[in-house]
């Protein structure tokens, strides 16, 4: 058995912290998000996606968070 082998429980724990850690994560997230984003929005879920982002909540659309005009 290998000494440096981590408990199960923790395991999970220690692959997020460490993959957070990495500079490259912030990217890779964001590549992982668009891409699901294009697969939802030409499956049949689209229209729920696309009523999603067009909810209003706290007086601004979904779709228009992180946008400086409206």
């Amino acid at each position: 058995m290998d000494a440096h082998r981590q408990p199960a429980g923790r395991r999970p724990a220690a692959f997020i912290r460490d993959f957070m850690s990495n500079e490259a994560s912030g990217g890779i997230l964001l590549m992982v998000a668009a891409a699901l984003a294009l697969v939802v929005a030409n499956s049949p879920l689209a229209t729920a996606y696309f009523d999603t982002l067009h909810t209003y909540i706290l007086g601004r659309s979904a779709s228009a968070i992180g946008s400086t005009t409206g």
